[in-house]
């Protein structure tokens, strides 16, 4: 049984115009110092921005040793993609779902592995919060494996979902990781910077 959501934490900020801004998300509130969390970032005023999460871990003494980061999306969804992503002794593979609405959303994860099998999972995503799900205890036919991977909400309600690869061995190891928003649809034609 998965513990009640909080209640969101609010804050505002001021942008300047042609600045870049940061959100030190742990120092912003005593609820946000150790959670996970995912968010919602609103132009109250309708000037567009562009919003990435960046996340870091202490190697060593190295405060900022490793870390990743993604682009925000502009809309939760029902269907996401996932080209990427291997379990294993070395490698840590994470989907976090965030439910931004005031409903659960039911969603069916497909793990499509390189012998064209496909394993099945369903989860329930409790209203205004963050689901994480790590591959790599799904089960043993997902613990040492290359997957891509496909998220349906069978419900209607819509959710945003990353990917996140940590390596290096167990949780205490991990020198490095990187993370990427899914696609919501696929297509015919792909550029890559």
């Amino acid at each position: 049984v998965l513990p009640a959501p909080l209640a969101p934490v609010v804050k505002t900020h001021t942008v300047a115009a042609r600045s870049r801004f940061n959100i030190w998300v742990n120092t912003q509130d005593a609820a946000l110092a150790s959670a996970e969390v995912s968010a919602v970032i609103t132009s109250t005023n309708q000037v567009p921005v562009i919003v990435e999460r960046a996340m870091y871990r202490a190697v060593g003494s190295q405060t900022f040793g490793a870390g990743h980061e993604a682009a925000g999306v502009e809309a939760p969804g029902l269907q996401w993609y996932f080209a990427e992503g291997a379990t294993g002794p070395f490698l840590d593979l994470f989907f976090l779902i965030a439910n931004p609405t005031s409903q659960a959303a039911n969603v069916t994860a497909r793990y499509l592995k390189p012998d064209g099998s496909v394993v099945v999972k369903t989860y329930q995503v409790p209203e205004n919060s963050r689901f994480n799900i790590w591959v790599d205890y799904e089960g043993a036919e997902l613990a040492d494996t290359a997957v891509a991977t496909t998220f349906e909400v069978t419900n209607g309600v819509g959710v945003v979902i990353e990917r996140a690869l940590w390596w290096g061995g167990d949780i205490t190891q991990w020198y490095e990781g990187h993370n990427s928003a899914g696609a919501q649809a696929t297509g015919t034609k792909w550029g890559l910077a």
